[in-house]
């Protein structure tokens, strides 16, 4: 067996330091190339949050339109209905009214109707 001299020794472990160097550069390649992709990947994440807080931000202002909106025209049905309201009870108490003084001709004897 032959003995390693010591610039045998030497030149193994240089060898061995520039493959390690190397597996080093590689693995640096791979993490940078990885951390690309994850940012574009966080980009897009963050546009599209982006979008979807404008959106709900605009749909939170549509429903807020549509809510004024509604409560407008309830306000308005309610007034129209309480108005509908007053003007049956007005016409009900005429027609009582008017029947009473219908029955007051009959008893007087004033009947519309001759017999």
């Amino acid at each position: 067996m032959a003995m390693a001299t010591g610039r045998d020794v030497l030149m193994q472990l240089l060898q061995e330091v520039e493959d390690l160097r190397q597996q080093g550069v590689a693995a640096n390649e791979r993490v940078d190339r990885q951390f690309q992709v994850v940012e574009e990947q966080f980009q897009g994440l963050a546009a599209e949050f982006s979008r979807l807080a404008a959106a709900f931000s605009q749909t939170n202002k549509d429903m807020g339109g549509l809510a004024q909106a509604f409560r407008s025209t309830r306000e308005l049905h309610e007034k129209h209905l309480a108005r509908i309201g007053r003007t049956l009870n007005k016409l009900a108490d005429e027609v009582l009214e008017d029947r009473g003084r219908f029955e007051d001709h009959l008893r007087r004897g004033h009947d519309p109707q001759p017999a």
